[in-house]
């Protein structure tokens, strides 16, 4: 929803818990504590390229008939590479201890990540990653400081309970 400041005269974007600037799919299911398995959370997300190339199930090469690409699922799972941290250009130590993933996984995960672009590849790291997470309320929050920090998009405002906005992380 696009909002106005009417104070401010300034406009901008509203989005629901769990989702993040631009993307169509929330990054996390804020209601996946209900006791559904790890993987069966991570369908409904971002991060549904890396999972369904985990599971063997790589996207077409051509997207004719079919609802997405080879390239499309490489630039899913890349982005979901950079928000974890797996990607060159981050600390994996700081974003295993954001994310609360244990170093060992993440050190492992960065390594696997460095050696091969494939998504046969890219993609079961990924999800190594996502299978060490622990869900709880904050899950969606640490993936979405995770992207600022990354600079995958700008800050993170939340209103609230006296209806006044503010930064979700503070500076």
């Amino acid at each position: 929803m696009v909002a106005v400041c009417r104070e401010h005269g300034c406009f901008f974007t509203v989005y629901p818990p769990g989702w993040a600037p631009y993307l169509r799919a929330p990054l996390a299911d804020v209601d996946a504590g209900d006791g559904r398995p790890r993987s069966q959370a991570w369908l409904a997300t971002l991060f549904v390229a890396a999972v369904r190339a985990a599971a063997g199930e790589l996207w077409p090469e051509e997207s004719v008939g079919a609802p997405a690409c080879a390239r499309t699922q490489h630039r899913h799972i890349a982005r979901c590479g950079e928000l974890l941290g797996l990607s060159e250009e981050w600390s994996w130590e700081s974003r295993a201890s954001l994310l609360l993933v244990p170093l060992a996984t993440m050190r492992d995960a960065r390594q696997r990540w460095s050696q091969s672009s494939l998504r046969r590849v890219r993609g079961p790291t990924v999800k190594s990653v996502l299978d060490a997470f622990t869900f709880d309320e904050s899950t969606w929050r640490r993936l979405v400081e995770a992207g600022t920090e990354a600079g995958l998009w700008g800050p993170a405002w939340w209103v609230g309970e006296n209806g006044v906005l503010g930064r979700l992380f503070p500076s």
